[in-house]
């Protein structure tokens, strides 16, 4: 979870990048941007969904 994490904070430093500084949008960009922000939710969400579940013996 940590690393895609990171990734999220990259990819929003690269994203700001984008439209303040380089003031141009790039399709592939915005898509990465959307799958690395996926992948961390999902792995957000399996984490609360384990830490959540009933411990078995």
């Amino acid at each position: 979870m940590a690393i895609s994490f990171g990734g999220v904070l990259y990819s929003a430093y690269l994203t700001y990048l984008e439209l303040y500084v380089i003031e141009a949008i790039c399709v592939y960009c915005v898509v990465s941007a959307t799958l690395i922000t996926l992948i961390f939710l999902s792995s957000l969400w399996l984490y609360w969904r384990d830490q959540r579940a009933p411990e078995s013996a």
